[in-house]
């Protein structure tokens, strides 16, 4: 029922071109509806986990562990959705991806060095926003940690179509932990200089930017890879948690 008033919310305001297709694709999309569904339920039943809290919207400040010039800046952030176990488990916060590719991009295989690097900041933030969700619900899940989830609904994949990553309750602290908000603190502080460097990647295609990028001309691009100034954004895309 759901989708089917998507569907028709859609079509009351966007083309679909011909019908036979339209029809077509969301029949695939019904069935994979379906098989998501009934894996994430699976899961669910066998985890002890329940849905408590969705499309959550929380603000919250980074706290005095953070490098100096992060404390005490605000984030915001919507939370697809929250999950507490009846067992002492760390409450989960979700975050769903729709991925048309045919594999999974290195950033999705492995959550705590796409945060190192600087490719997927969302799970260390969801950690951050879901404590602070589970301090003003007064949720007893808080005083076991909080984890990131990202449900990959990826009908192409061979393990999918719904894969999971884990960004654990521990991708906040120790060395991996400092080196991570050590990073966020090195791309805030050259948005605050205005340091936008050509670095290409999966997100080219959505950039907001991208018409006057020019990651496709040579000499622009000799000039960044020769540059002593990129020399430490370049670097990010080589830190593994393994080496720390």
């Amino acid at each position: 029922t759901a989708a089917r008033r998507a569907f028709a919310d859609y079509e009351a305001d966007n083309p679909v071109g011909y019908p036979l297709a339209w029809e077509t694709l969301k029949e695939d999309l019904f069935d994979l509806i379906r098989q998501v569904v009934a894996q994430d339920f699976a899961e669910l039943t066998a985890s002890d986990f329940a849905p408590a809290s969705l499309e959550t919207d929380v603000t919250d400040r980074l706290a005095q562990d953070w490098p100096e010039s992060l404390r005490g800046l605000a984030i915001r952030g919507r939370m697809d959705r929250i999950d507490l176990s009846k067992a002492e488990q760390p409450l989960r916060v979700i975050g769903y991806k729709f991925k048309l590719g045919a594999n999974p991009a290195s950033a999705d295989k492995n959550l705590y060095r796409a945060a190192l690097r600087g490719e997927r900041l969302q799970p260390p933030f969801y950690c951050v926003l879901g404590r602070r969700w589970a301090d003003e619900a007064k949720s007893p899940s808080a005083g076991a940690g909080v984890e990131a989830h990202l449900y990959c609904i990826a009908p192409r994949w061979r393990d999918g179509p719904l894969v999971t990553e884990r960004f654990g309750a521990d991708g906040l602290t120790g060395t991996i932990g400092a080196e991570i908000k050590n990073t966020v603190a090195y791309l805030a502080d050259g948005i605050r200089r205005g340091r936008f460097f050509i670095q290409p990647g999966e997100y080219c295609g959505h950039c907001e930017v991208a018409e006057i990028c020019r990651k496709n001309h040579p000499p622009s691009v000799w000039r960044m890879e020769n540059d002593p100034l990129t020399k430490t954004h370049s670097e990010l895309r080589a830190k593994d948690a393994k080496k720390l």
